[in-house]
């Protein structure tokens, strides 16, 4: 006879905004379960993972870990969100195994090194430093992320002082993929927090910006005039994307010295969207609207008193007459790459016409309006990205009309892969903002579920510092807050629409 568990009614997500649906009724029988999560089309594979999640039982899990290979994204970003409720040993270590980091199924070593970081179980030192010898960068980079969320914590057992540590200096020092070495350097300060400053100092002067990047956010901690005498010099870095970091960190409880630093870095900055950051974070911190001319804020920084602490505010978003928008969002950059989402709610009819003739229309004025200077890129995308160049080009009157014809004649439909179309976007090293335009429902890729894509973006782009603005189109509720949230962490906004 079943067993039956009663837990909260079913929250449906039609919008696939990645909201996790508890299930109605758990039962001990697995047989259901296991015949939803053979459904090569996923139907009901994610409410099946969240009732083996809450069953707990070795051959539950057995289950949701199988589910991590599944075809359809929205079931293994399942299995990956439910790994956190872990807490069998023996089914932990399997994923050490090929059934988790040693399996050879699509990304699963790559979610299993992720959800180590959110597990509320103990992860063994010397099993953690094994694994980092993995052949993949991104698995690698992805432990490293773990370590650093979980040590402090106090979730590593065993002696991390000796291999893990050990082995995760190494990686800092010597890995042939930068991104790595700046994920072992934090991990490097979350596992050695007293050795903090002398790791901070040797990185911030490296010649990798992955590196110096990593070295400002791991100064984050430290008391401000330890951390300006360390990172202080990297406000005059030639790279964009490390000046943004230090920005970021000053403005985190700064004080007199750290705005003065602020307001100087305002005063030399060339890169249009980096000048727009620093203005945001001085209109947080002092509650005025000044613009990005950095005389006012000289005036203002010269008035504080020695002892000034911050207010929170928020940023005035005041941009002046910009001419160029997209679908009525700003335009703050001259090095832009714009995704269009291209799933199957684009080819939609109303009023007699489809979104995307609509977006035809949009796409061409914001084009049109770009200044001169300003280099541009297209990736429409369905389940794959179909990028109009390989890397940014001038906004040239040629560009731009070569670009407009292009887009109208795109015809691609299909599922909505934004993960691989932001990964695409974001490799051309010339961009530094990403203007999504989308109804705010991936449905492609390996990558689905808003909840632990939010967490990822962020962690991807942490040493390249490109922004997300999206166009949310036609969307409600929580689908709005995740993307809200997701484009904060970059920097970015969100703006919803009706289409």
């Amino acid at each position: 006879m079943n067993t039956l568990i009663l837990l909260l009614p079913l929250l449906s997500a039609p919008d696939s905004s990645a909201a996790r649906e508890p299930v109605a009724v758990v039962r001990e029988d697995l047989g259901e379960y296991e015949r939803a999560l053979r459904d090569p089309k996923g139907n009901g594979g994610r409410e099946a993972v969240q009732a083996l999640a809450k069953l707990a039982t070795p051959e539950a899990w057995a289950l949701i870990v199988e589910a991590l290979a599944h075809p359809d994204a929205r079931v293994a970003d399942e299995a990956q969100i439910a790994l956190a409720e872990l807490q069998d040993a023996e089914v932990l270590e399997q994923l050490f195994g090929k059934e988790g980091l040693g399996s050879k199924a699509g990304i699963v070593p790559l979610r299993v090194a992720e959800a180590f970081g959110r597990m509320t179980t103990t992860l063994d030192a010397d099993e953690l430093a094994k694994a980092l010898k993995a052949k993949s960068p991104d698995v690698r980079r992805a432990l490293l992320w773990s370590i650093e969320r979980q040590a402090p914590q106090g979730r590593i057992g065993g002696e991390p002082e000796k291999k893990l540590l050990g082995e995760v200096e190494k990686l800092s020092q010597k890995d042939k993929d930068d991104g790595v070495r700046g994920a072992a350097l934090l991990a490097q300060c979350a596992l050695a927090p007293d050795s903090r400053a002398a790791i901070v100092r040797a990185a911030a002067s490296d010649k990798a910006p992955e590196l110096r990047i990593a070295a400002v956010m791991a100064a984050s901690p430290l008391p401000n005039a330890e951390r300006r005498a360390l990172v202080g010099a990297l406000a005059s870095d030639p790279l964009a994307r490390v000046r943004w970091t230090l920005s970021d960190v000053l403005a985190q409880s700064p004080d007199r010295d750290d705005a003065g630093i602020l307001v100087g870095m305002l005063e030399t900055e060339s890169v249009m969207r980096n000048a727009w950051h620093y203005t945001e974070l001085l209109q947080r911190l002092s509650g005025l609207r000044h613009r990005n001319d950095p005389r006012p804020w000289i005036d203002w920084q010269r008035g504080l008193p020695e002892d000034w602490e911050p207010s929170a505010h928020d940023a005035a978003n005041d941009y002046g007459e910009r001419t160029a928008a997209l679908v009525g969002m700003p335009i703050l950059s001259d090095r832009v790459c714009i995704l269009i989402d291209l799933s199957g709610s684009t080819w939609e009819e109303r009023d007699g016409k489809t979104r995307k003739q609509v977006l035809d229309v949009e796409l061409r004025r914001a084009l049109e309006a770009l200044p001169e200077g300003t280099e541009f890129n297209l990736i429409p995308y369905t389940n794959e990205p179909h990028p109009w160049k390989k890397a940014l080009v001038p906004a040239t009157p040629k560009n731009v009309a070569q670009a407009i014809d292009w887009f109208e004649g795109v015809r691609q439909s299909g599922k909505g892969n934004f993960w691989g179309a932001w990964r695409l976007a974001v490799s051309d090293p010339a961009v530094d903002t990403v203007m999504a335009l989308t109804d705010g429902a991936p449905t492609g890729g390996d990558r689905w579920n808003l909840q632990l894509m939010g967490p990822l973006l962020e962690e991807n782009n942490r040493f390249r510092r490109v922004v997300l603005d999206a166009v949310i189109v036609d969307a409600k509720g929580r689908l709005l807050d995740y993307w809200t949230e997701m484009c904060a962490k970059t920097g970015g906004r969100m703006t919803p629409v009706q289409m």
